[in-house]
């Protein structure tokens, strides 16, 4: 554990005898594992867009110099594509067991924007703690990318560096760490992106993940994309997301290829993309989510009612105060601020009562209530309290599983069920069936296609329309 003390003196020594300073991630975090006596050798290696620009290494032993760089694609380092764009990042001296690689990207104005550990066989978990002490100064480094390397506890680390950091993306590719604590990252509102592609997750794994991603939990009110591909996933853990699905309404990318559902699993997942029944216990929950929110309004609404009147009476006491000059002029200055005050009450108070104004700025406060099962999202059938669907889900990918035709013929349904409800968001865009025991070709695969497409145009024009509209001018009067 890295001592709070020690770190202070390091900082000092940073400040006072030229060394390093922590705003330098490339040169300062080789020279502070140094200083902490981190067993293994930090290469940090730079990078600005496409281009290579230095590799500094901490200096326990020397470094030989690195041959030629060649270009790398992001399928050939083993971790998956994130939005801060491509790379072309320098194999530098891969395969050596005392050697953490760390690349730093940068943008176009030289902001820290990704750390990406690259092919490595072990990360020291001092590496993790003294990142999470610098993440504090880049206000800019969103995404962080480990594909091996990590051991016993690690995770544990960067659960601690989230919350202090602006990274909203992390890609744990292949790390396949022994106590599979992965559900841990999901405890906060943090992460948008999250990838555990090549983790050996079982089914007990993926529950534990997906009880994080249930509403009203935390991680549900912020992860987008989730990346579950090449796992050991069974139907048993696709059930699971199911009934996660239930009641999110953040996640809109799903990646479940290269596992092994069947029909069953992938039913199950189908199922929650149209209507089905609410539970007793999802009614119950939806009544105290509602009954919560009442209270904390009508608390609000007290407090606030009470400010303003504290508020309103200094405005009086201040008034009256400027009015009193002399005894003498007393009558005088009360008939010149009388209308004044008149003015300025109205003015503040735009014509609306003590209660209104409280109750305009509660609900600007709190804002209305959100609820997968509220009024807009629910209907009654044959006296069943029914969900309409879950229809956030944009994108999901299933392929090289074991699904036959009766998946397709299921999903076909599902996008024929999500068209005539016409809601919007309206549901999937975008699914990935190949590698799985279906036929080259068959009606219900044509009618999805056709359906997707149409789905996927209105999806973009949907994109186009919101750019435009955040750019634009004041609209024109119609003729």
């Amino acid at each position: 554990m890295i001592d709070p003390g020690q770190w202070m003196h390091m900082h000092m020594q940073a400040n006072t005898h030229n060394h390093p300073s922590p705003t330098d991630f490339d040169t300062y975090l080789p020279w502070a594992c140094n200083q902490m006596a981190v067993e293994m050798r930090i290469v940090v290696t730079k990078t600005a867009m496409s281009e290579y620009v230095s590799v500094v290494a901490s200096d326990r032993t020397k470094i030989k110099k690195p041959k030629k760089a060649k270009k790398r694609s992001p399928s050939e380092d083993g971790s998956s594509q994130s939005s801060s764009g491509n790379y072309n990042i320098p194999s530098l001296v891969s395969g050596a067991d005392d050697i953490v690689n760390i690349h730093a990207i940068y943008d176009q104005f030289m902001n820290l924007v990704q750390i990406k550990f690259v092919k490595n066989k072990y990360i020291p978990r001092e590496v993790i703690k003294i990142i999470t002490l610098l993440v504090p100064m880049y206000k800019y480094l969103t995404s962080i990318t480990i594909d091996c390397g990590l051991r016993v506890g690690t995770i544990y680390d960067i659960s601690q560096l989230l919350p202090v950091s602006k990274v909203t993306e992390l890609c744990l590719d292949n790390t396949d760490v022994v106590e599979a604590n992965y559900y841990i990252l999901l405890n906060e509102p943090i992460l948008k992106h999250l990838s555990l592609a090549k983790c050996n997750l079982n089914d007990e794994v993926i529950r534990l993940i997906a009880e994080r991603i249930i509403y009203p939990c935390p991680a549900s009110k912020s992860l987008t994309v989730l990346n579950l591909s090449t796992n050991e996933i069974t139907d048993v853990g696709a059930k699971y997301l199911a009934e996660a699905l239930r009641s999110n309404r953040r996640l809109a990318y799903l990646n479940l290829s290269d596992n092994q559902i069947t029909d069953v699993g992938a039913g199950y997942i189908f199922d929650i993309l149209i209507e089905f029944p609410l539970t007793s216990q999802e009614t119950f929950d939806k009544k105290s989510r509602l009954m919560i929110y009442l209270k904390e309004k009508k608390d609000l609404f007290l407090i606030t009612i009470n400010d303003l009147r504290i508020m309103d009476s200094e405005k009086k006491s201040t008034k009256k105060g400027k009015a009193v000059k002399s005894q003498a002029s007393t009558t005088i200055k009360r008939k010149q601020s009388t209308p004044f005050r008149d003015k300025s009450s109205t003015h503040a108070d735009a014509g609306m009562s003590l209660n209104e104004r409280a109750e305009a700025i509660v609900q600007e406060l709190m804002g209305p209530l959100f609820d997968p099962f509220d009024r807009n999202n629910t209907v009654m059938r044959d006296d069943e309290l029914c969900c309409r669907g879950n229809n956030t889900l944009c994108y999901l990918n299933v392929a090289f599983n074991d699904l036959t035709i009766a998946s397709v013929v299921k999903l076909r349904d599902v996008l024929v069920a999500q068209k005539e409800m016409n809601r919007n968001p309206k549901g999937l865009v975008n699914v990935r069936l190949e590698g799985n025991y279906l036929p080259t070709w068959c009606a219900e695969m044509q009618d999805i296609d056709a359906m997707l497409e149409a789905n996927l145009s209105t999806f973009k024009r949907t994109s186009i329309v919101k750019k435009k509209t955040a750019r634009s001018t004041p609209s024109k009067s119609s003729s």
